[in-house]
């Protein structure tokens, strides 16, 4: 099998590199030119000086091997039946090392024509020690800008072979989005157990997840999109560029001596503060916040934080300004169904009363739908809103923008509340969920009349987050948002009737 986690020096990307260099700048103006010292020190923090480094590496030596050629040669002895080891070179130590540096900040400073354009201005190399160090001049917004290029160069080239591989290999594998909800889950549950905001988490610290297929040929079949730790060391910066986190530093955690197979710990802080890469972070403009009541920006923030974290809205801008304006909007008629009864509730009430009796009551094409296509149309207009369109062999309700679906259903049973039965086990999330495997996102907005005149509750209980998954499609889960019109409370002049 392939060493999906083996993790050399050599094979740390530059931009990691680059990302060290801002964590050592003297000041936050991003424009400003400014000039750092770096070496091995910086990357190795847990030696208390240079000279204890050195010491440390003097008169060992190392063989040198390149990851790829590693690779080639564990497949062709998979296909051969031999052994095919990959040449090795022994090099001192220092020496690795300084060679490695100085490539990776050349390729800073030059670019590569391709990928990575220039992201230092120029360095200086001291060579007195064994061990180097290098004085690096450049500005916060050059190595930022080079950062996000990569990145999205990488993605596309990512996503270019994935769409060429699917005709020909079975299954989908774990992407970045799947990885990188690893490493929140993780971030998450460190955070709990210290109760800080900043956490350190160590690249082993977090499941690799891998995609296995078993066919009748070959009993174990590895994906060939399958990530591996020089991928994984990626997250952090990919979360970072998305507005997720923001990295303070991060360092070499294993020992010095052992190259080969590295680990490396991130210091980061969730939620984004720093917003480095200027990512647009706020959902809702200021004017549109001030129109809301505090419950509604509680709802709102909750909602967000959970489309936000599960990477929903990657390369996704239109989906983003389409719940800009959606959500805010139901937000408000679900208030307005708590707070005045001659908005939805009545109506409702009149409905079932009017089909008393009838062995199959059609509320949600009858009522609920016609209502809800009529408010949404008068609102956005029709070009906006689609009712009954026909998408993966069936018919959504509704269709917004032409793609966030919205399925309606209305509650006429007994028992438990619906806010506490509304989970992933509630069948109808499932159906939203299965028009949304494009966008990740769908909402369900639910009719209430299943116990009128039985109690109160409040608006943040009328809305949650459900993840659903699916088999076909395990590396990326769809977010559900759920959206409850409650109609179970008495009218104000039940109260009134009670109190006298």
């Amino acid at each position: 099998m392939l060493n999906y986690r083996r993790y050399q020096f050599d094979d740390i990307y530059e931009i990691i590199i680059a990302r060290k260099i801002i964590t050592k700048a003297t000041s936050k103006d991003r424009h400003i030119l400014q000039t750092v010292e770096l070496n091995l020190l910086d990357l190795y923090q847990g030696w208390t000086s240079l000279d204890s480094l050195i010491e440390e590496l003097n008169g060992e030596t190392f063989d040198t091997f390149d990851t790829i050629a590693e690779t080639v040669s564990k497949a062709l002895s998979q296909l051969c039946g031999t052994v095919v080891e990959p040449r090795t070179r022994a090099v001192p130590l220092t020496k690795y090392y300084n060679d490695t540096l100085d490539r990776n900040l050349r390729f800073l400073r030059d670019g590569d024509n391709d990928m990575l354009k220039p992201s230092i201005r120029a360095f200086t190399t001291d060579t007195s020690l064994p061990i180097h160090t290098y004085r690096v001049e450049f500005t916060i917004a050059g190595i930022l800008d080079s950062i996000a290029q990569w990145l999205e160069s990488y993605f596309a080239i990512l996503s270019t072979v994935e769409s060429s591989l699917k005709g020909a290999v079975i299954g989908s594998w774990p992407t970045f989005v799947k990885q990188s909800e690893l490493f929140l889950a993780q971030v998450k549950e460190i955070k709990e157990q210290t109760g800080s905001g900043t956490v350190r988490i160590a690249l082993t610290q977090w499941p690799l997840r891998l995609a296995v297929n078993y066919t009748p040929e070959v009993a174990l079949l590895l994906h060939p999109m399958n990530a591996d730790y020089r991928d994984k060391a990626l997250i952090p910066l990919y979360l970072e560029m998305n507005g997720i986190i923001d990295i303070n530093d991060f360092s070499l955690k294993s020992l010095p001596r052992d190259p080969a197979q590295i680990d490396i710990q991130w210091v980061v802080t969730k939620p984004c503060l720093q917003n480095l890469f200027d990512h647009d972070s706020l959902f809702l403009a200021s004017d549109v916040l001030r129109t809301l009541s505090e419950s509604q920006k509680v709802i709102i923030d909750r909602v967000y934080g959970e489309l936000h974290d599960a990477l929903v809205f990657d390369g996704k801008p239109q989906l983003r300004d389409s719940l800009r304006d959606l959500l805010p909007w139901l937000l408000t008629k679900t208030a307005f169904c708590l707070e005045e009864s001659s908005y939805l509730r009545d109506k409702a009430l009149d409905y079932l009363q009017k089909h008393k009796g009838v062995a199959y009551v059609k509320a949600e094409d009858g009522f609920f739908l016609p209502f809800i296509y009529e408010k949404m149309v008068d609102h956005f207009g029709t070009s906006r809103v689609m009712k009954k369109p026909e998408k993966f062999k069936g018919e959504i309700d509704l269709l917004f923008d032409g793609h966030i679906p919205i399925e309606l259903k209305v509650w006429k049973k007994g028992g438990d509340l619906l806010e506490k039965s509304v989970d992933e086990t509630f069948p109808h999330a499932g159906q939203a969920a299965a028009y949304a495997a494009e966008t990740r996102v769908a909402f369900l907005l639910l009719l209430d009349v299943s116990k009128p005149d039985s109690e109160i509750t409040n608006l943040e209980n009328c809305w949650k987050v459900i993840t659903k998954g699916f088999v076909i499609n395990k590396g990326l889960a769809t977010k559900v948002v759920a959206g409850i019109f409650y109609c179970n409370y008495p009218s104000p002049s039940c109260y009134k009737r009670h109190i006298l």
